[in-house]
């Protein structure tokens, strides 16, 4: 026989060094179970780790207090979202739409029908898009498709 209380869970998620900072103890955290997508439940902070592994990685452990019903069980995997208060409206470009190098990214800008390389710092990659720190505008508009024989100062004309 074995008895478990699972009216508290702790769940312990791995945050890599850039993201520790946003971990405080006795923060409350919005957490969502993997079978349980549409539900949300709130944790509090209660232990970050004070070293990290190989990779960089932190433990921070969170405590949740399962409701009446016990719907998560010890051993459910879960997604931690952490939203911060400091929030700021990010440009998100197709990484695709990049040229240059990874040290010098580069975009082509549309400006009266004619392109411009411009700089731009790029501060988060993913397999598909990119977050750009700088360079960009809102209003800017940017080639994503047909670069044959595209180059800097070349008369273009748009298409659907």
């Amino acid at each position: 026989l074995q008895l478990t209380d699972i009216s508290k869970l702790k769940l312990t998620v791995n945050v890599p060094e850039a993201e520790i900072q946003k971990f405080k103890v006795g923060n409350s955290l919005q957490v969502s179970v993997d079978v349980l997508p549409e539900r949300s439940f709130t944790g509090k902070v209660t232990m970050v780790g004070s070293r990290g592994d190989a990779a960089h990685n932190f433990p921070v452990q969170i405590l949740i207090t399962n409701p009446a019903g016990s719907p998560i069980k010890a051993g459910m995997y879960g997604l931690v979202n952490q939203a911060t208060t400091n929030e700021k409206e990010v440009m998100v470009i197709p990484l695709k739409a990049i040229v240059g190098s990874s040290t010098q990214p580069q975009v082509y800008l549309i400006k009266n029908g004619k392109v411009a390389l411009q700089n731009i710092t790029i501060s988060k990659r993913t397999d598909t898009k990119a977050i750009v720190q700088s360079g960009l505008n809102k209003a800017d508009v940017i080639v994503t498709d047909g670069f044959i024989n595209l180059f800097d100062g070349a008369k273009i004309s748009i298409t659907n």
